[in-house]
This record gives C-alpha cells, structure tokens and sequence, in this order.
C-alpha cells in the first residue's frame, strides 16, 4: 500500500480537493502446492485478505484496490480423512500475507513519481540502520 504509514506528497489534483492521492493499493498472491477446489481457493484468498487488515491501516476503504488474488498446484491433496485440514492452509495464508507486506515495507526504498515523493523506510538511514536525520 503506497501511501498509508509514510509522508508522501500528493498531485495538483489531490491537493486542489485536498485529499491524499491514490497510492494506497495492495495487492497479494496466495499460492499453495494444495490441491484445491475453486471454493476453497476463494476461500484462501479472502482469509488471506484478512492478512492485509492485519499489516495495513486504513485498510478496506472506498478508494484503494486491496485484493488478494489465491490459486493452487495441486501437487499435494488434503488430507481426505480430517475435514478441517483446510483451516491450516487458510489461516497460514493470512499469516504469509502479513508477513509478506511488513517485509515489503521494511525494504521500500523512496520513490518519486506523479502521486509526489513517497520515503522509504531505508530513507535517512546509515549502513549502520541508525537514523540519519535530525531529532
């Protein structure tokens, strides 16, 4: 999600209706080597979707593109025997979503482009990861 948790500078447009720009969109895809039908991998990408509301604030609004797109190799088969075998797989989803987008975050670097200029956490950092700006 570009925009949410950092400054970043808006366009004219934005700043005329005084509104942040549109840079706030994340986007995720769930892949397990499981062998699933369509309904369980709708299911996967939104429990995995629950992902994002976990590493994203806002999250869910009118404006941004949140998605979660989920398919399957199809090299394993769940476990015929235990019916719930599927809930490991879904709340792992969500578990890697999370991860994935904290991740992603903590590695962004500063970005310039027509929404304005986004800074990255590795912004102001030394080698050392100590802040380099002023206090």
């Amino acid at each position: 999600g570009g925009r949410r948790g950092r400054k970043c500078g808006g366009n004219a447009e934005s700043a005329a209706r005084n509104v942040p720009p549109p840079l706030n969109t994340t986007l995720a895809v769930v892949a397990p080597d499981a062998d699933l039908t369509k309904a369980q991998a709708q299911k996967l990408a939104g429990t995995a979707h629950d992902g994002i509301a976990r590493a994203v604030r806002p999250v869910h609004l009118l404006n941004d593109g949140d998605t979660v797109f989920s398919l399957a190799t199809g090299q394993r088969a769940l476990d015929a025997e235990h019916p719930l075998a599927l809930n490991e797989i879904l709340a792992a989803g969500a578990d890697m979503v999370t991860r994935a987008i904290v991740r992603a975050v903590r590695a962004a670097e500063s970005v310039s482009g027509p929404g304005g200029e986004c800074r990255g956490r590795s912004a102001g950092r030394s080698s050392a990861g100590r802040s380099t700006r002023p206090r």
